[in-house]
């Protein structure tokens, strides 16, 4: 679960392959960083664990949904054995709609989501934000200029099952 503290495993990061198809061993494997202080600075949900999850390539842009941390890597791949990242931003949280929040096998549209969700928890206990898009799967326009994300979300009362679209500044 998201901020589960015994989640050992390391940081997540973006590896570029180039391969050679003249030569195989020739091929090159790039790391491209998730810095924590850019995670941080975007405002994402747990910025020591970038957890990139998918990536779509459009010419030389390349997005990756950074789903646990609600948010959008961005790297340029101009050159392929030097790409950089760009930017990373939030996907924020939803505006609020009419919603059932209760059970109790009665449908009554009477509360607001995601104002009305109270107590929260991530799997750590830590408190977590209501109404989190957290993208999962990820997609750009033909054009490359609208990133597209399928909304999943992690834990209840975020993500919601919708989808989202943002340009490239987020």
């Amino acid at each position: 679960l998201p901020g589960n503290p015994n989640d050992v495993s390391l940081p997540g990061l973006v590896q570029v392959v180039t391969l050679d198809l003249n030569n195989i061993a020739g091929s090159t494997v790039v790391d491209v960083a998730l810095p924590s202080a850019d995670l941080a600075a975007a405002g994402c949900d747990f910025p020591g664990d970038p957890q990139p999850e998918f990536a779509d390539v459009r010419g030389t842009t390349v997005v990756v949904s950074l789903q646990e941390n609600n948010g959008i890597a961005v790297i340029d791949l101009a050159d392929s054995l030097q790409p950089s990242l760009v930017r990373i931003f939030s996907t924020g949280v939803k505006a609020n709609q009419r919603a059932d929040l209760t059970e109790d096998d009665a449908i009554s549209l009477t509360e607001t989501y995601p104002t009305d969700v109270v107590g929260l928890v991530d799997g750590g206990g830590n408190p977590a934000t209501p109404g989190t898009r957290n993208p999962d799967a990820i997609a750009l326009n033909a054009a490359g200029t609208v990133v597209f994300s399928a909304d999943e979300g992690e834990l209840n009362f975020t993500g919601g099952r919708g989808a989202s679209a943002w340009d490239l500044q987020g």
